[in-house]
């Protein structure tokens, strides 16, 4: 959302295109959508970039663990009708 007085401000439109990278490779122009599968080709791209070190893939196991706790602790209060604990793993 953009800020500014009460003419300007407001949620601005921005088609996806060659300018973000890494959508270049499969959009000619601006304004045309990304399939699923082109979506999984680039997480497979980021995460096979991230296995041979040259970048960070999120989210990791440590991340993936303190989902998993959260998600317990969510059903463990539904259970009890209580605040329960959540993550004790920082993400």
């Amino acid at each position: 959302m953009t800020q500014g007085d009460g003419a300007t401000a407001g949620f601005t439109r921005i088609e996806a295109g060659p300018s973000q990278p890494p959508y270049a490779q499969f959009c000619p122009a601006p304004g045309h959508h990304l399939g699923f599968n082109d979506l999984k080709v680039i997480e497979v791209a980021q995460l096979i970039a991230a296995h041979s070190g040259g970048s960070r893939c999120g989210p990791d196991f440590r991340e993936a663990l303190g989902v998993q706790e959260t998600i317990e602790a969510i059903q463990q209060s539904a259970i009890s009708g209580s605040w329960e604990p959540g993550m004790s793993v920082a993400p």
